[in-house]
C-alpha cells in the first residue's frame, strides 16, 4: 500500500505498548478502553516510518478479537470515527463507547 517500511523508534513502540498494560495493571479491565489505549498510544508515539494510524487500528481490533470481541462497524464509519478521535475531534470516551457498541462476542 506504499509508505516507508520499518520501525522508526523501537523505544517509542515499547512505550506505546506499555500504556495499555499499565492501565490493565492499575485495574482497567474494559476491553474497549484498553483497545482505545492501544490505538491512541501507537498513533501518538508514531513508532513506525509510516502507517501508524492504520497499524494502531489493526492492533486495537486484533486485541479485541483475541479477547473474544469482533468489530461489526461499517468500514467508512470506522475510518472516520478513528481519524476524528486521534485528531482530537471527539473524546476518547466517545470512541471507547463507539468501539464497545460496534463489537460483539
Amino acid at each position: 500500500y506504499g509508505g516507508a517500511p520499518g520501525l522508526r523508534d523501537e523505544a517509542a513502540l515499547g512505550a506505546a505498548l506499555a500504556i495499555p498494560q499499565e492501565r490493565f495493571a492499575a485495574g482497567c479491565h474494559s476491553l474497549a478502553k484498553l483497545a482505545t489505549a492501544y490505538l491512541l498510544a501507537l498513533d501518538g508515539k508514531q513508532p513506525f516510518q509510516s502507517g501508524n494510524l492504520a497499524i494502531a487500528f489493526l492492533v486495537a481490533i486484533t486485541f479485541l478479537r483475541v479477547n473474544g470481541r469482533v468489530l461489526s462497524g461499517k468500514e467508512v464509519n470506522v475510518a472516520d470515527d478513528t481519524a476524528n478521535m486521534v485528531d482530537g475531534k471527539c473524546p476518547e470516551s466517545f470512541y471507547t463507547h463507539w468501539l464497545y457498541a460496534h463489537t460483539c462476542q
